[in-house]
C-alpha cells in the first residue's frame, strides 16, 4: 500500500513524533510511506537542527519526506502545486491529514486519494461549521482517545475510529524504579513552549515545594521542549529567582535518556488528546503527576499509576510531589503499573489498526 502522512513540520510534537513511528512501522511490513510537512521548522518557531535529525532517520528508515515550504500563514494556496506534484509522482492509496490545514489544501491538489485525518485534541481549534466541509474531504476521523472521539461525535458526519496514541520502540525496555535515584530528585515535563501546555504552572509548583521539601532534597524540575515561547520563559525563570530550581532545556534529542534519569513526570496542560509525553514516560516506568484536564485523566488513574492535581492549584501539585517522592512502597508500585499500562498502547498494535482502517478505506484486501 501507498500512504502518504502530511503534518505541519517536522518536530518532536506528538502527532509528528507518531506519525515518523507509523511510518517506521508501515515501512518495515513492506508499504510505501511519503510524509509531506506543510512548511520548514524554523518557520514555526521550530527546530531546524531537529528537524534536519528527524528526516535523516526518515531516510535511513526508506521513508520518503518532502516539504511544501508554506509561509507562516500556511494559507492553503500556497503549496498546491507542490502537493498536486506529489500526489502526481506518488500516487499514494490513502492521505493521512494530521493537521485540519491539509484537508483544504488536498482538495485544492486535485488529490483523489481516499483520506484519513487525526484531529489530535480534544479542543478544535478552528471554526465548528469547518467539519461541515471536511466531511466532504474525509472518509473517516481518527480519535485518539475517548475525550476526543467525545468532541467530534458532536460534530462530524463521517464514521469515527479509534485508535490510541503510542509509545514508540526507543522507549522499550523500561523498568520498575524502587526508588528515586537521588536526594535531589529530578521532576521533568517534556511538550513544546506553548499556551497549552501551561508551564507557568511549572514555576509555581516549584515555588510551593520549597515551602514543603528542605533545600538538600528540594527537587529540580527539567521541561524538555521547543518553541516561540522558549526565551520568554527562561526570562521568567530569572525572574521569579528559580534558575537553579527550573531548568528549560529547550528542544532535545535525547528525551528517552532524559526520561530514564527522571525521577517523576509532571504534565501540566490546559487540555490533551491522548498525550503521546505520557506513554513515554509510562513505558519509561516513571510515576506520573498530571493536571486533572482531559486528555490526562484517560491515562493517569488515581494513585495507580500517579495523580491527577487541579490545574488552580500549585500547592496541591507540590504536596503529591512530596507525597510520591517519599514514598518507596507507592513509588514503586506506581512505576510497575505505568510500564504495565503502558504495554496497552504499542506501536505495533496502533500501526496495525490505522492499517485495518486504511484497508477499509479503500476496499483493499490484507
Amino acid at each position: 500500500m501507498k500512504i502518504a502522512a502530511v503534518i505541519t513540520s517536522l518536530t518532536t510534537g506528538g502527532a509528528e513524533i507518531l506519525v515518523k513511528a507509523l511510518s517506521e512501522e508501515f515501512t518495515a511490513q513492506g508499504h510505501d510511506v511519503l510524509v509531506v510537512a506543510l512548511t520548514d521548522a524554523a518557520i514555526v518557531g521550530n527546530s531546524a537542527e531537529t528537524e534536519a535529525r528527524m528526516r535523516k532517520e526518515l531516510g535511513e528508515a526508506g521513508i520518503r519526506f518532502a516539504s511544501l515550504c508554506q509561509s507562516a500563514a500556511r494559507n492553503p494556496f500556497d503549496g498546491r502545486g507542490r502537493m498536486r506534484a506529489l500526489l502526481r509522482e506518488f500516487r499514494p492509496d490513502v492521505v493521512h491529514a494530521h493537521t485540519a490545514r491539509a484537508l483544504p489544501l488536498l482538495a485544492l491538489a486535485g488529490n483523489t486519494a481516499r483520506v484519513a485525518f487525526t484531529h489530535h485534541n480534544t479542543r478544535i481549534g478552528f471554526p465548528i461549521f469547518l467539519f461541515r466541509a471536511f466531511d466532504r474531504m474525509t472518509d473517516a476521523y481518527v480519535a485518539i482517545g475517548r475525550d476526543v472521539e467525545g468532541a467530534l461525535m458532536r460534530h462530524v458526519g463521517k464514521p469515527i475510529v479509534p485508535i490510541a496514541n503510542c509509545a514508540g520502540r526507543n522507549f522499550a525496555g523500561g523498568k520498575i524504579r524502587s526508588e528515586p535515584r537521588s536526594r535531589q530528585p529530578v521532576v521533568l515535563s517534556v511538550g513544546a513552549i506553548s499556551g497549552q501546555k501551561n508551564y507557568g504552572l511549572v514555576l509555581e509548583i516549584a515555588k510551593h515545594c520549597r515551602s514543603v521539601f528542605c533545600e538538600e532534597a528540594m527537587p529540580v524540575f527539567h521541561v524538555a521542549g521547543g518553541g516561540e515561547d522558549l526565551f520568554a520563559m527562561r526570562e521568567k525563570v530569572a525572574q521569579e529567582g528559580l534558575t537553579d530550581t527550573v531548568i528549560f532545556l529547550g528542544e532535545r534529542a535525547d528525551v528517552p535518556e532524559r526520561m530514564r534519569d527522571a525521577d517523576l513526570y509532571l504534565n501540566t496542560s490546559l487540555y490533551e488528546g491522548m498525550p503521546l509525553t505520557l506513554l513515554e514516560a509510562m513505558a519509561s516506568g516513571l510515576p506520573i503527576l498530571a493536571s486533572d484536564a482531559p486528555g490526562n485523566r484517560e491515562l493517569v488513574d488515581e494513585g495507580y499509576n500517579g495523580f491527577r492535581a487541579a490545574l488552580d492549584d500549585p500547592q496541591d501539585f507540590a504536596l503529591l510531589i512530596e507525597r510520591m517522592l517519599s514514598d518507596r512502597a507507592a513509588y514503586r508500585a506506581m512505576s510497575g503499573n505505568a510500564l504495565a499500562r503502558s504495554r496497552e498502547y504499542s506501536v505495533e498494535a496502533t500501526a496495525q489498526k490505522h492499517l485495518q482502517l486504511y484497508r477499509d478505506i479503500t476496499g483493499q484486501a490484507a
